[in-house]
């Protein structure tokens, strides 16, 4: 389809009006607010994020047994690297990976040697 009445933002490979996309754009500096955290009972850290869409949790080098965990949780590694441990399985964890931990297991460890974040679907 035809989209000759579209300014594009560069979300795309399309073509890009620069001059004109800033015409219209509105830029304003402000105060950035550090999102509130609390520890959990695992020991992770979770970060109270302005959005209902989802959960983030941090994890520093250390072991985290976890047991409670009701909904499917992406983990992403962005320093060091991690030994995932379940009942069935043992996998490790490189910086810069995506791994998806099924909402139907009940259990699992992780041994952090660097930062990982989890996000999950709030209860």
């Amino acid at each position: 389809s035809a989209s000759d009445n579209v300014l594009r933002g560069g979300l795309t490979n399309k073509k890009v009006d620069v001059k004109e996309l800033m015409k219209i754009l509105e830029i304003k500096g402000r105060e950035v607010e550090k999102a509130p955290m609390l520890i959990g009972r695992s020991g992770r850290l979770h970060v109270l994020t302005p959005t209902e869409e989802f959960h983030l949790m941090v994890l520093k080098s250390g072991t985290y047994h976890i047991n409670e965990h009701r909904s499917i949780e992406l983990v992403f590694v962005t320093e060091g690297q991690a030994v995932f441990q379940s009942a069935a399985e043992k996998r490790t964890l490189e910086k810069g990976s995506c791994h998806v931990i099924a909402a139907s297991l009940s259990s699992y460890t992780l041994e952090v040697e660097g930062t990982l974040f989890i996000a999950d679907v709030p209860r």
